[in-house]
């Protein structure tokens, strides 16, 4: 699958992306699939979100799960920061890039009942799979628990929250969005 064909500056982008966690320490870790330009339009779902997550269950249980999903990045008050890490020529539909992307990373396993594993964990080994993909999606940079990558990736989300703080206001346009491009 390499989707880079010709060149064009209307290319699709993958971004990891980091979320607040409403007052709890770290991120929530994602993967989001965007057109160049988004719609600062808080109805249109024009993205594609992969994550792992969880939701408390009877018994107080947390079970994670995989999902995607077609999203507005503006609807979720929570997203903060946007780290570049492919890029895809947009002769292919997002759609179709979205099954292919979700093609490949369903097979990302979902590990329960590890206090150690969370969506970083599954986001890390996520961005790691479609790099081995090849192709286009070769320009993924390996992100790894520990690494001064990963610790360039907190930095940076602690840097989106204090520029949030700061300014002491929800994000209403994709521009406020702090961005990063991390391409290999």
């Amino acid at each position: 699958m390499n989707y880079l064909g010709k060149k064009s500056s209307n290319k699709h982008r993958l971004y990891l992306t980091l979320q607040h966690r409403h007052g709890l320490p770290g991120f929530h870790w994602g993967l989001v699939l965007a057109p160049k330009s988004v719609r600062n339009d808080a109805y249109a779902k024009d993205c594609w979100l992969f994550h792992a997550t969880n939701s408390l269950q009877p018994g107080f249980s947390q079970m994670w799960r995989y999902e995607w999903t077609e999203v507005n990045i503006l609807r979720s008050t929570s997203v903060i920061a946007r780290l570049l890490v492919a890029k895809f020529n947009a002769s292919v539909t997002i759609e179709t890039l979205a099954n292919d992307i979700h093609q490949i990373i369903q097979a990302v396993p979902v590990v329960q009942d590890d206090p150690l594993w969370t969506c970083r964990s599954w986001a890390e080994e996520a961005l790691a799979i479609l790099k081995g993909a090849g192709g286009s999606f070769g320009t993924i940079p390996l992100v790894r628990n520990g690494s001064k990558l990963e610790n360039i990736i907190i930095n940076f989300g602690e840097e989106a929250m204090s520029e949030l703080r700061k300014k002491g206001k929800i994000i209403t346009s994709v521009e406020e969005l702090l961005h990063r491009d991390i391409l290999v």
